[in-house]
């Protein structure tokens, strides 16, 4: 996961984007990897993973994205849409849309130069923006061994180009 990880913010430091906002709803089954991938993204950002766990009865924690979010880039003039702020919610426990809407997840979801990723999205889908990139993420079994399966899907044409661009340096990364 690291390498997707890593791959989206440098993707993302190197956008046209304008500090658009992201939004990321994850989906799986309980234990499928939705909290290691937010500790990796973390990681990523350069925020401590270890200080990153579910915040399933907090709901939300937000963190400051330090200067140079883990990119390797060597300027901020390089990087002029990284991330600022990141905010990691947990749907799991939020009872209806009511308590959704309480939270403030509206301005989350329109704060420049923010990325919110939220555990258990699928259960507001519909509350959910059009802008959301949806990351489902599948265990399955390979013979003895257990493997992680991620699919990604966004309809909003700026993100699709975002993440074609993710997925076409991944591939670059892997067959140089």
């Amino acid at each position: 996961m690291s390498i997707l990880t890593d791959t989206m913010v440098a993707t993302s430091c190197r956008s046209d984007s304008n500090e658009s906002p992201v939004v990321i709803g994850l989906v799986g089954t309980l234990g499928a990897g939705k909290t290691r991938f937010c500790q990796e993204l973390a990681r990523s950002l350069n925020i401590a993973s270890d200080e990153v766990t579910s915040p399933t009865f907090t709901l939300l924690r937000s963190y400051e994205v330090p200067r140079f979010g883990g990119t390797g880039l060597e300027s901020p003039e390089r990087e002029p849409n990284r991330p600022r702020r990141w905010h990691h919610l947990d749907l799991y426990r939020v009872r209806d849309e009511d308590e959704l809407w309480e939270i403030g997840i509206e301005e989350l979801w329109d704060e420049r130069g923010a990325w919110t990723v939220m555990e258990w999205a699928d259960r507001f889908a519909d509350q959910m923006p059009s802008e959301t990139v949806w990351i489902e993420i599948r265990l399955s079994t390979r013979g003895e061994c257990e493997a992680r399966e991620i699919l990604v899907h966004c309809q909003h044409p700026e993100h699709a180009i975002w993440w074609e661009r993710v997925t076409t340096e991944m591939k670059l990364a892997k067959n140089p």
